[in-house]
This record gives structure tokens, sequence and C-alpha cells, in this order.
């Protein structure tokens, strides 16, 4: 019959049995230091489970030689302190992980601590079977505590005090989390010793190992889904409690976001391997640098730093600074460039916001407006990002409710005066912002996921309209709708918009989309070429938009498939007027109309431009000139293939 005092030893036993399928049930390879807290974890079962044993054999046949009792509790004292050994080698795998190679040598220092403290302790416990130093065993199998019997404690405590010294050595190049970690795991496990030497009948030490292990396991895990594993910085999500805390709390936490620019350029120049270094390059930096802020990795190539109270914006100054010198390493030499937000919460401007949302918001703000600058935010950047969230949320409301209206501006035959097509554009009115212009919404609705919606909508629209006017007997007229960057990569949107159309049975001919130069500069080109050879088939065709921006590759253009090229008015318009901006512009025409494609001058307002083009003989203009974009009733009431916009 197994006495009380082992189930202490059995709970830990099934603890660390636990442990031990959870930590195998993954797949994944494992390095060094995952084979070492695997081991810890099949030797201490092991040696758990043999102190049962010894326990149960002497309960149940308590008339065994006292030499049996003797060797076996040798042996238990010989077997215990090697999973306490592994288990703060683990502990110092992890600690060196983050440290520098340079570093190898306290490991190793700190190891050999370890093993000279063992195998002196080894040596007295063989020794103690002739002199009976640390215990020895009654006439009854009893084991009977000597002066060195706390050895075992002197042991643990001297490698757990090794183990933390290293730990405070290596402080600046690990994580918060380890550092406490390893910090209040001996306050752990100091009340079982101590309970173990007020109840010696009862054996404690199995629970001591357990619990120190279920801490670290504990830890592991906290790490796999708190730690970025590249940078050992805290993640995104860790960072998101940090700050919600902080605001919960109404403690002030200033933030520094480090947003680094076209890093794919770092990492198609150099290689993955060496953009990842640079990463980590980086992350120290931070870490070393500023060991009272708390860095963390907020995205693939954005860094953040917060610091208690509002003391961030030296430490900003600071480390654009550091941005300015290249950064070294393994063997390249790399500039990096960012943009800088700085954000306090709570502040003033911020007392009603989410400051998730806050935050969200003003790193687009600051990515998209102020890019390789330093924004500090304050009450115009909260200003715009209200204005966006009244923008988002207008967006969704007007989709809903079929609210978005459609204008359309003619593209005319210079020649006859006559409407070759209709550019469709799309209108937002909101009760509070009142007109929101396509430049405001447009990027919104691509940012937070509903440009497709949008984009079926207006062909939605435009197809009843074209319907409505063949039902009227009129010619319906070639509409040209804008394409979104963003739908070329999505097959499954291509395919639904293809649907809507062949169910309303357009005619071949009369959809063109819109595309900007800009789409070149985001996209492969045989994704292009691809997703536009799909529509082709079903004679939908499409216009080169905004051209003269500044992103066309001659060698692409000169190979898809444009029915109109359309100049973008900046061209021409926004320059001084001068002979040698008509003949650059007359040069690109002519050679343009030599490949094949036909041309539209956009932006034609006044009538001394359309004097202009006129003489320069474009084939085809859009503008206010010819007419204003007309609303839905106009359009439908004035319409008739013989329309005519004069251009006196």
């Amino acid at each position: 019959m197994i006495i009380w005092h082992t189930t202490p030893e059995t709970v830990a036993f099934l603890v660390v049995m636990v442990l031990l399928l959870s930590s195998s049930a993954t797949r994944l390879p494992m390095n060094m230091k995952d084979r070492v807290f695997h081991y810890t974890l099949v030797i201490s079962l092991i040696v758990i489970a043999y102190n049962i044993s010894v326990d149960i054999l002497y309960q149940l046949i308590p008339s065994q030689p006292q030499w049996v009792y003797l060797l076996a509790y040798t042996v238990l004292y010989l077997i215990y302190p090697m999973a306490l050994n592994l288990l703060l080698w683990y502990v110092i795998l992890f600690v060196g992980e983050t440290a520098p190679k340079e570093h190898t040598h306290k490991q190793k220092e700190v190891a050999a601590i370890h093993m000279g403290l063992y195998a002196l302790y080894a040596l007295i416990i063989l020794l103690n079977i002739t002199t009976g130093w640390v215990f020895s065993v009654d006439i009854e199998g009893e084991i009977v505590r000597q002066r060195l019997n706390s050895l075992p404690y002197i042991l643990s405590t001297l490698q757990i005090a090794s183990v933390i010294f290293y730990i405070v050595s290596e402080r600046t190049y690990s994580d918060k989390l380890t550092r406490h970690l390893y910090t209040w795991l001996p306050v752990l496990i100091l009340p079982i010793l101590v309970l173990q030497t007020l109840f010696p009948d009862v054996y404690f030490a199995g629970n001591a190992l357990a619990i120190a292990l279920l801490s670290v396991y504990l830890n592991l895990q906290t790490r796999k889904y708190s730690l970025d594993t590249l940078t050992h910085l805290p993640n995104r999500t860790f960072f998101q409690g940090t700050i919600s805390r902080s605001v919960r709390r109404k403690r002030p936490i200033s933030i520094l976001l480090i947003s680094l620019d076209d890093f794919k350029t770092i990492n198609d120049t150099f290689s993955l391997r060496k953009g990842d270094a640079l990463l980590r390059a980086l992350s120290d930096y931070l870490r070393q640098t500023f060991p009272v802020a708390q860095s963390y990795r907020f995205s693939g190539d954005e860094l953040a730093m917060t610091v208690p109270g509002t003391t961030i914006h030296k430490k900003a100054l600071q480390v654009m600074e550091r941005f300015s010198s290249p950064w070294e390493i393994e063997g390249i030499s790399a500039a990096l460039h960012a943009t800088f937000l700085e954000i306090t919460f709570p502040c003033t401007h911020t007392q009603q916001e989410d400051p998730l949302i806050v935050l969200d918001y003003a790193l687009r703000i600051a990515k998209t407006k102020y890019k390789g600058k330093h924004l500090v935010f304050d009450s115009e950047v909260l200003r715009t990002i209200r204005e966006r969230s009244m923008i988002v949320s207008s967006l969704n409301r007007s989709l809903s409710e079929n609210s978005l209206r459609i204008v359309y501006q003619p593209i005319v035959d210079i020649a006859q005066g006559k409407p070759i097509m209709y550019e469709a554009l799309l209108r937002m009115h909101d009760s509070q912002l009142g007109d929101v212009r396509p430049g405001e919404f447009i990027p919104i609705a691509e940012e937070i996921g509903i440009i497709d919606q949008l984009t079926l909508y207006v062909v939605r629209r435009i197809s009843e309209t074209l319907c409505e006017l063949i039902r009227e007997g009129k010619e319906a007229p070639a509409i040209a709708i804008n394409f979104s960057a963003s739908h070329f990569s999505n097959r499954e949107f291509i395919r639904e918009l293809l649907s809507l159309i062949q169910s309303y049975a357009i005619p071949q001919g009369k959809i063109y989309f819109e595309i900007t130069e800009h789409t070149f500069s985001t996209l492969p080109y045989s994704e292009i070429i691809e997703t536009m050879n799909s529509f082709l088939a079903y004679g939908i065709h499409f216009n080169l938009d905004d051209f003269g921006m500044g992103y066309s590759n001659f060698s692409h253009l000169l190979n898809l498939p444009f029915r109109y090229i359309k100049i973008d008015k900046s061209l021409l318009w926004n320059r001084p007027s001068n002979i040698s901006n008509f003949r650059v512009l007359s040069s690109m025409t002519s050679f343009l109309k030599e490949i094949g494609y036909d041309i539209i001058l956009e932006g034609v307002e006044t009538s001394e431009q359309a004097k202009t083009i006129r003489s320069m003989k474009y084939p085809h203009a859009q503008g206010f000139y010819f007419s204003r974009p007309l609303e839905q009733e106009d359009f439908l009431r004035t319409y008739t293939p013989n329309t005519h916009f004069p251009l006196d």
C-alpha cells in the first residue's frame, strides 16, 4: 500500500507527463535548445518515477537487505540533480539565444561551473556509501539524514545563483518576459525546499522540479504567442495589449513607430537572409540603446518603442539620427530609410477614440503623406483621422443603401464633335462631410477591402443604364469604368465580374476598363496581361489612364492590348505654355499613334485649350469645356448617338 507521503510526487509525475506529451505533439524540427528541454522532461519523468518506485518497494517489501536501500537512495541522490542541471542548461541556452556570438564563452563558463559542482557532489555521494556523510540507512531501511544532508539544496542554490548571475549579465540582450520568469522562478521553488526541510518524510523534490518545468513551459508558450521569432521582440499583439492596459489605467505612454520604407528593395538587392539580419540589427540597436524602453516588432517591416510618460521625443530624434548612417551587417552596408510616427496616449486630443484605431489611422497618414519623414501626432492629424473614419462609415452605409451616384462625362471626337464614349464617375455625398471627392474615398475603399464591391456596384448600375437605353431603341454608348490595380490579383472577383456582365447581355465593345500607370509599379506584367486577355475574350476593352505620370515602362506598354491611351492633363496644362512642351507632346502623340494606339487628351477646360488641341490635331479629348459630368437622369434624357459638342 502506498503511504500518503508519495502523493505529491505522484502529482508531480502527472504534471511532467502532461508537459512531455504536449511538447512532443508538435512535428516541427527541434533545435539544440528544444532538444535539451525535451531531454529534461524525459529525465525528470524517470527521476520522479524512480522516487515513487523506491517508496513503493519500501512499503510493499520492507524486509530488504540494508545495502539494497543504501544503493537505491544513492542512485536517487545522484539522478535528481541531473534533471535540474538539464533544466538550467536549457535556461542558459534560452537566454544566450539573443546574446552576441562573442558572448558564447559566458555560456561555457556557467556550464563549467555546473559540471564542476555536480562532479564534486557526485563524488561526495559515492563516498557516502562508506563514509555516511550525507545519509545512512538504519536496520529497518529508513533513511537517516547526516551532517551534509543539505548538500543537494546547497548545490541547487549555487547552480540557480550562477544562472541568475548569467541572466543579469546578459540582461541587455534578453526580453523582459525572459528576465521576469527566471527572476521569480527561484522564489517559487524556495517554499518547496522549506517544506522539504520542515517535513522530511514527505517527498517534495519532484514538486519543485515540476513547478520549474511548468513555469518554463508556460514561458515557452507565452513567447510563442507574444514574441516575434526573428527579432525576439514582443509582437504586435503584445504591443496592443500594452497600449490598451496603459490607456485603461490612465497611465500616459509614449510611442515611436518606425516604418521602414521600400524594405522589399533591400531584400531584393541583398537577399532575404541579409534583410532579416538588418531587421535583427535594428531591433538589437533599439534594445541596447534604450534599455529603459520596450521595443516591439509591430509588423513585417515596422518596429515600435514605448516608454512610460511623455519622454519619447528625444529618443525619436536619436533614432532618426542613427538612420542617417548606413547599417553594416554581415559584410554589407545598407542605407535604411523610414517613416517615423510619434504619439502619446492618452492625450487631450484622443479622449473619445479607441487608441488602437487612432494609431492605425495615424500610421496610414504618416506612410502616405509623410513618407520618409517624422510625424508628431497633433490635433490636425486627429481631425484627418476623424474625417477618414466618417468617410469609412459613410462609404459602407452608402454602399449598403445603394445611394452612391454615377455621373457620365463624354469623351469627344474632335473632328466631328461627337462622343466616342462616356466615362462613368462615382460620386458620394455625406450629410456632414458634404460631397466627398473620389480621390479621398476610393483609396480608403482599397485600404478597407471594399473596392471589389464598389466596382461590382458601378458595373451593375452601368449595365442597367445600357439596358435601359437599348430598350428605348437607342444605340448604347461605350462606357469607361475605373479598374483598381487590386482587381488583377483577385481571380474570384474577375469571374464574378464577368458573370455579372454576361447576365445583362451587354453587347461587345460597350464596356471599357481604365487602369492607371501606377498598376505597372505594383503588379507583375504577366498577371496584368493574363487578366486583360480574359476580359478581351468577352469584348471588354482597356484604356490606359493618366499616361505621363511617370510609372510607364514602354516595353510593357508596347505589348499590352490598350484601345485608348489618355494623356494626363498635367503633362501639358500644368506647365508653362511654350513651344517646347507642345513639341514634346506632339512627338509623343505621333509615336503612340504609329504603334497603333488612339489618344485622348484629358482636362480640356478653356476655349484656349480647345484651340490648342485643335491646332495640334488631337483626335479625342475630355474635359469641362465640352461638358461637365452628367447626372444619371440628365444623361438618359439627353443622350443620343448624334449629340454634338462643338469646339467653338
